[in-house]
């Protein structure tokens, strides 16, 4: 949730709200993500919303692992921003503007490796991507997200003859959809999330699928450690299958998303 300058903050607690009445320089006032976390995200946690800035990440339990990708510049070793104590080595990233602030732009030698870690439980993932050259051959594939383990966490692109599909996997379920709706050069908001049956993925706000998987329990950050934007091989030497793009954000969560909220965190209306 947003407020123009004149309000300084919303204070949620289990009892109720209240607004902070104050003042905040107009200039100051960053622009809407629209996948910027609503106070429903954490129904149970105290959450102070800073009118100056968007709410990517929030360092609430649910939210185990976060990175936004918009500090300026990108360190060599970024924090997680989630509630999980981890940091990413970041490999010959650069920094580059997008519409929802700053994203990490891969090249044929980049990677992010997030380390064997205390991150468990994990049901559903978000995140912003752009592919400036998709999969040419029947087969061939991007990775976006990857732990490479069972229960596993993990989202890729491939070619599908002459379509594309997203495959996305969570815990032990793992699930293929087709869409024509993926666009070289494209800006897309995927989700994907598990409410304990089924496994759906949307595309920008809208599913592209659902279906029963082996999904309870959730994914994992253990033996391989994490990729983001590439296949993970279990050796951060032999990464390979990369975005051939960006990253904008990479949230994973512990409690299931809804329809609802994917549709709102793409910026959709009438969600």
């Amino acid at each position: 949730m947003r407020f123009g300058p004149g309000l300084l903050a919303v204070v949620l607690s289990a009892c109720g709200f209240r607004v902070e009445i104050g003042t905040v320089d107009a200039d100051t006032v960053q622009p809407d993500r629209p996948d910027s976390l609503d106070p429903d995200a954490a129904p149970d946690a105290d959450v102070t919303v800073d009118a100056a800035r968007p709410r990517f990440c929030e360092p609430i339990a649910p939210l185990q692992l976060c990175f936004s990708f918009d500090q300026d510049p990108l360190p060599g070793t970024l924090a997680n921003e989630g509630s999980v104590a981890v940091d990413a080595t970041l490999r010959n990233i650069t920094r580059v503007t997008s519409a929802q602030g700053g994203a990490a732009q891969f090249e044929t030698d980049s990677a992010i490796i997030v380390p064997d870690t205390d991150v468990e439980g994990i049901v559903s993932l978000e995140t912003w991507f752009r592919i400036d050259t998709l999969p040419a051959s029947d087969g061939a594939r991007q990775g976006i997200l990857d732990s490479n383990t069972n229960p596993n966490i993990s989202l890729f692109v491939y070619r599908q003859s002459s379509s594309y599909a997203l495959r996305c996997g969570l815990g032990a379920g793992l699930v293929t959809f087709s869409t024509s709706a993926l666009t070289a050069g494209t800006w897309h908001y995927v989700a994907c999330s598990c409410d304990g049956v089924n496994l759906a993925v949307y595309l920008d706000g809208v599913s592209i699928g659902s279906l029963a998987a082996a999904c309870t329990g959730g994914g994992s950050i253990v033996g391989d450690a994490f990729t983001i934007g590439s296949d993970n091989r279990a050796d951060p030497q032999n990464i390979g299958e990369r975005i051939e793009g960006a990253i904008d954000g990479v949230r994973l969560w512990s409690t299931p998303l809804s329809a609802t909220q994917v549709c709102q965190r793409a910026g959709r209306t009438g969600c």
